[in-house]
């Protein structure tokens, strides 16, 4: 049985984050809502190469709920944090992460900047 593979990437050009330079560090959570049934079988980073050096480190929630647009519902579940050096999960051919209708219903992302030189102008 061959299975359809989709690529979540959360990026849209229109809605750069402004990475902070007034502060060393700064967190940003986005919510995504995944409005479709699937199964999560692998996640990879995608970090603009010229924010290596400012993106510290994210966290990935898996949410059934949302109460606020921020991915603040009831008992959010790590399912995947990334630093440096951390490299892509990808699951056995036979497992998958329900998503969607019968599974977690948001997916959030927060994300740790760090901007020592408080370099103004930088956006994600």
């Amino acid at each position: 049985k061959t299975m359809d593979v989709v690529a979540f990437k959360h990026s849209d050009p229109s809605q750069a984050y402004p990475i902070s330079g007034t502060r060393v560090t700064s967190y940003v959570e986005f919510c995504v809502p995944i409005p479709e049934q699937g199964q999560i079988v692998a996640m990879e980073p995608i970090v603009q190469a010229e924010n290596v050096a400012h993106v510290h480190h994210f966290v990935v929630k898996g949410l059934l709920t949302d109460v606020d647009n921020r991915c603040n519902g009831a008992h959010p579940d790590d399912i995947w944090a990334w630093a440096p050096g951390t490299t892509p999960i990808v699951y056995p051919s036979n497992v998958g992460m329900d998503i969607g209708t019968e599974g977690y219903a948001f997916i959030g992302i927060q994300i740790h900047y760090d901007n020592p030189e408080r370099v103004v102008g930088l956006e994600d």
